[in-house]
């Protein structure tokens, strides 16, 4: 049992060493043009929260807001609070 013991804590680098190459080549294997979601989220944010602006500059100034600053302000989340100050409804 002692042999058999010391066998495996003699063998655990070997295992180790196995292991690590075998997760370094699936992470190498993984596709490289994955592009992770933080960038566009924050992109998106940027354009909903542009549109919103615009739409309440057209409407303080008495324009009506364009169809796609419409569309996007209706993506923007209750409690954004415009431009001039207002709470939106």
């Amino acid at each position: 049992m002692a042999g058999r013991a010391g066998a495996d804590v003699a063998a655990l680098p070997t295992r180790l060493a196995q292991l690590a190459d075998c997760l370094h080549a699936k992470r190498a294997s993984r596709p490289t043009d994955h592009f992770p979601p933080e960038p566009l989220r924050y992109l998106a944010g940027r354009i909903v929260r542009a549109g919103v602006a615009r739409r309440e500059r057209a409407e303080h100034e008495g324009r009506e807001p364009s169809w796609l600053d419409k569309r996007l302000a209706k993506l923007a989340p209750a409690t954004v609070t415009d431009v001039f100050g207002r709470r939106s409804a």
